[in-house]
């Protein structure tokens, strides 16, 4: 290819190697051909990731062979649940950054505002969902243990992390019980930090431990369907979960400017300036997580197709 395709010979190898074992020197001569013919490497770049994203999403052209369609479901799983791992901090914080503040005088506050109120009851939903998502994932991943329980790969990290988290709680618990006195209030802080940082590396450890179960193992194909299942009721509750936020945030945003004396369900009256990035960094996790799950089922539906036949 001339050196001006360089960009689009970038984007073919986006394809899914499968693809390109298969369809690459054909695509190579097309590609070639439309910028003979004054086509734009850069719009023809554009379409060759277009292609590439829907082929990896439906798997077009992939063999006809069960044990291949089988791993791809698993790989797609992988894409389903691993934004979990960054959309239930994201939901922690956005839970935690609301509820009612502000002051009155005398006896009798006086009531919030309707967006206000919307607002609470939106939060409140929120934690429904957030207990549902954690209910369902803790039981795809005790699923996902049995199903590669004695198989080739190690599952030490596991037990390791699972471990960490452990001792990360009982650290913060710790701390919790020693705060409550003057002469301990040092060491409390201390085992209180350590505590939630072990629980942090411990979470998004456990995400890698995930991908490499889901990518080295091999779960049977009557297993995989609980977890497609499992995967695509993340997903809905993860778009569930968006909404909920977003909706929030509007009816946050569309308060009164809260006055002296006024009680009201939030800090302010508008957008900060991290609830925006905060929100569009959820849509797009939900968008991966629903992808992902999508292309999981539909794995899965050529999977047992091919296994029939």
């Amino acid at each position: 290819m001339k050196t001006t395709s360089r960009l689009t010979s970038l984007a073919l190898n986006v394809y899914p190697s499968w693809w390109r074992e298969r369809y690459e020197e054909e695509m190579v001569l097309v590609i070639q051909s439309l910028l003979d013919n004054g086509r734009s490497p850069f719009r023809v770049a554009l379409n060759l990731i277009g292609s590439s994203l829907r082929t990896r999403l439906t798997g077009a052209g992939a063999p006809a062979s069960c044990e291949v369609w089988a791993h791809r479901t698993q790989r797609s799983l992988s894409v389903a649940t691993l934004p979990w791992f960054a959309i239930a901090p994201l939901a922690f914080i956005i839970l935690q950054s609301n509820g009612e503040h502000g002051s009155f005088s005398g006896n009798f506050p006086p009531p919030p505002s309707r967006a206000g109120m919307f607002a609470n009851a939106l939060h409140w939903g929120m934690g429904y969902v957030i207990l549902a998502y954690v209910v369902i994932a803790l039981v795809g991943w005790r699923r996902l243990q049995r199903g590669l329980e004695g198989q080739h790969f190690q599952l030490g990290w596991s037990r390791l992390i699972k471990g960490s988290a452990m001792a990360s709680i009982a650290l913060v618990v710790s701390a919790l019980f020693l705060g409550s006195h003057k002469s301990t209030s040092v060491l409390a802080e201390v085992l209180a930090y350590g505590g939630l940082g072990l629980l942090v590396i411990s979470w998004f450890s456990m995400s890698a431990v995930v991908n490499q179960m889901l990518q080295l193992g091999e779960l049977p194909v009557a297993l995989l369907r609980t977890e497609v299942r499992l995967s695509a009721a993340l997903a809905g509750l993860s778009g569930a979960l968006t909404l909920l936020a977003v909706g929030n945030h509007v009816a946050l945003s569309l308060q009164p400017t809260p006055l002296p004396g006024a009680s009201y369900w939030a800090y302010g009256s508008s957008l900060g300036v991290l609830d925006v990035p905060l929100l569009i960094g959820f849509s797009l996790l939900t968008v991966i997580s629903v992808l992902g799950a999508y292309a999981a089922r539909r794995s899965y539906s050529r999977t047992l197709a091919f296994q029939v036949g």
